[in-house]
């Protein structure tokens, strides 16, 4: 009697075995059932998410666009994420070369993303708080969030933020774009270094080429014209 009930255990603690791992196969496979959620009212003002593409790129730690953050990158990524089948995935490649793949929203989201360096400044304003959530939400470290938040705050403050003309607003712009994007294809690296110290030097650099091209088409197009 005794072996009978050893053996009726055995087989019972078999049988929940293979509950357990069945149920970890459905957790994986169906992961949005499992998701834990707080016992609360819903928020009178519902929050919107990103793209399935952004919250991909945040939680690797990559680059991201602004322009996912911004008024009408966030209602693209509504509208697409009610649309497009979340099974579905397509190839993509990232800023190294290397390749992945993606839901097809994600995929979808990348063909109408513009350059930070093409927003305006009201955009980059929109877009820093939801950017800086995001990457808290995705678990940045708060030393990174913070840099990048001083970073925005120090590029808003500079002068050529209220400058008359557009060269110097640009200017800020195009930096912003291009100092993040070095700061994360550089992690890691020798040359990595600080986001927050401003290089005005370069900003200023920046400003003398836009200017300079505006004036030399201007020169051009006037030639043509005489």
């Amino acid at each position: 009697q005794e072996r009978h009930q050893q053996k009726e255990e055995e087989c019972q603690r078999l049988l929940e075995e293979e509950q357990e791992i069945a149920r970890q196969e459905e957790q994986k496979k169906n992961h949005n059932k499992f998701l834990p959620y707080n016992k609360v009212p819903i928020l009178s003002a519902i929050p919107k998410l990103p793209s399935a593409l952004a919250v991909h790129k945040l939680k690797k730690g990559d680059y991201v666009e602004m322009y996912h953050f911004t008024n009408k990158g966030l209602a693209e990524a509504e509208v697409s994420s009610c649309s497009l089948n979340d099974d579905a995935f397509a190839p993509t490649k990232d800023d190294n070369g290397h390749h992945s793949f993606i839901p097809i929203a994600a995929a979808k989201a990348k063909e109408t993303i513009i350059p930070d360096k093409d927003l305006t400044w009201a955009e980059i304003d929109k877009a820093t708080p939801h950017l800086l959530l995001e990457m808290k939400e995705n678990g940045w470290d708060e030393e990174r969030v913070q840099s990048h938040l001083q970073f925005l705050m120090a590029l808003s403050a500079h002068k050529y933020r209220h400058d008359a003309d557009e060269y110097g607003k640009r200017a800020l712009i195009i930096y912003q774009d291009i100092v993040r994007r070095c700061w994360h294809n550089l992690l890691g690296t020798t040359q990595s270094f600080n986001l927050v110290p401003i290089d005005k030097g370069m900003i200023k650099e920046i400003r003398d080429k836009l200017l300079y091209k505006a004036n030399k088409t201007l020169k051009d197009e006037a030639m043509q014209a005489s």
